[in-house]
């Protein structure tokens, strides 16, 4: 009888667990369709012409892609901050010496590593193209905290070309905006003619993975 009684009990907590699976991948993957609608109706709104589209939007698929590779080598517990911006850096070709991470070990919860890798893609694409990183001298540092119960990130340029502040909203600024808004943050996006500075702050329940004890 006790045989019995631990394997239906083994059984149903199995059930359940692969029930709980079912329910979170449903809500990530309906999550994941809306970020891309997003990204195309943005894209779509300030192309040209579908070259112009197809290129960035490629691109904002593939940093999707790694980040659901992360957050399934993590088994869908969240993705490790350090890991995830390594992630999102190597796709593009600058100097990795001339980026700078600084920061204790943190485990993003899946919809904060959404909105951080999408974050970091923007600026990286924009730093490439006019920014620090389009410079052989130009440096960029990442740092972030946990302090008090809130979370902070800092994404600061230095040595690149002068920066002007742009004079119209783009399509990065809109994603940033968006994205940060999902976690509950306040973001800040500054540009002095040293180099760009992006901040986030957010409550650290708004950007924690949730780890069973």
């Amino acid at each position: 009888m006790v045989g019995v009684s631990t394997d239906i009990t083994d059984k149903k907590a199995q059930e359940e667990k692969i029930g709980f699976l079912l329910r979170e991948l449903t809500h990530r993957t309906k999550n994941l369709f809306s970020v891309v609608h997003a990204i195309a109706d943005q894209l779509g709104r300030r192309s040209s012409d579908l070259q112009d589209f197809q290129a960035p939007f490629s691109a904002h698929l593939t940093a999707l892609a790694k980040l659901q590779d992360l957050l399934i080598s993590q088994e869908g517990i969240g993705a490790p901050l350090d890991t995830l911006i390594a992630k999102q850096l190597e796709a593009f070709t600058f100097n990795p010496q001339n980026v700078r991470l600084s920061g204790p070990p943190i485990l993003l919860s899946p919809t904060a590593a959404q909105a951080i890798a999408l974050a970091l893609h923007e600026l990286a694409t924009n730093s490439l193209k006019y920014g620090s990183l389009s410079a052989s001298t130009g440096k960029v540092s990442i740092e972030w905290e946990m302090r008090d119960g809130r979370f902070r990130m800092t994404w600061r340029e230095r040595g690149g070309p002068a920066v002007q502040t742009p004079t119209r909203t783009g399509f990065g600024t809109i994603i940033l905006e968006r994205m940060c808004a999902q976690i509950g943050t306040m973001a800040r996006l500054e540009f002095p003619a040293e180099g760009v500075c992006w901040t986030i702050e957010a409550q650290a329940d708004n950007i924690e993975a949730e780890v069973a004890s």
